[in-house]
């Protein structure tokens, strides 16, 4: 069902700058930039580290950043291997595969990703647990880096660019809610023309949790593959 729905989107999706299928929010990428920081006192710690040497870098790694895959493929992925999205999924851009609140894994590393781990770092620092169902979490942290750099020539699996701006961006988060101590870690290679054409994104659906015990409860550990 997947490669059908992935090869009518391609003959119904119009020339862009991204593969198809994909779309840039280009609103999201003329506001600011995610604010560079290091949070690291406390049980609630994040860090932002952005870099792109020159202004042209710097626009391209916020299209890499603002860059979402098809919702019907995420749709699709869910359907398939019975994962809950959440409730709050209508008329909202998706960029996670599967999960609820902290429990919400990345299909892509993006800026909309960004925003909803540092949210909940923020809430639980203000120890705001007044949701339906939330529960408090122990602990707490965030890692993001986001890099752009031209390269003469770079290849993505079967395929070689040449004279292209490439962003590495990454992704990881933990918590610890009493019981479980997920760790999840996700990454995204973006290959870009020097005028913002994304030729090629790598990594997007490769998400890699391990997931122990919390020290509340006991010592454990597995390790999945997540789509």
């Amino acid at each position: 069902m997947l490669p059908v729905i992935l090869a009518l989107l391609l003959l119904a999706a119009p020339a862009s700058a991204a593969p198809r299928g994909y779309f840039v929010d280009w609103g999201e990428v003329r506001s600011a930039p995610p604010t560079p920081r290091e949070e690291k006192t406390g049980d609630y710690t994040c860090s932002v580290q952005r870099s792109a040497p020159d202004s042209t870098a710097a626009r391209l790694l916020a299209v890499a950043e603002s860059a979402y895959p098809p919702r019907t493929v995420i749709a699709q992925i869910a359907l398939a291997n019975g994962y809950e999205l959440g409730s709050d999924t209508a008329r909202v851009t998706l960029w996670w595969s599967h999960g609820t609140g902290p429990r919400r894994v990345p299909y892509a590393v993006s800026r909309d990703a960004l925003a909803h781990y540092l949210k909940l770092t923020q809430k639980y620092r203000d120890h705001d647990y007044r949701e339906p169902g939330a529960q408090r979490i122990w602990s707490s942290d965030l890692t993001y880096q986001a890099t752009i750099a031209r390269r003469e020539e770079f290849s993505v699996e079967d395929q070689t660019f040449h004279d292209v701006y490439v962003a590495s961006l990454g992704l990881t988060w933990t918590f610890d809610d009493g019981t479980f101590l997920p760790f999840v870690t996700t990454r995204r290679t973006v290959v870009l023309s020097a005028r913002g054409d994304i030729l090629a994104i790598e990594g997007d659906g490769e998400a890699v949790e391990d997931l122990s015990f919390s020290t509340h409860r006991g010592m454990g550990r597995q390790t999945d593959l997540l789509h």
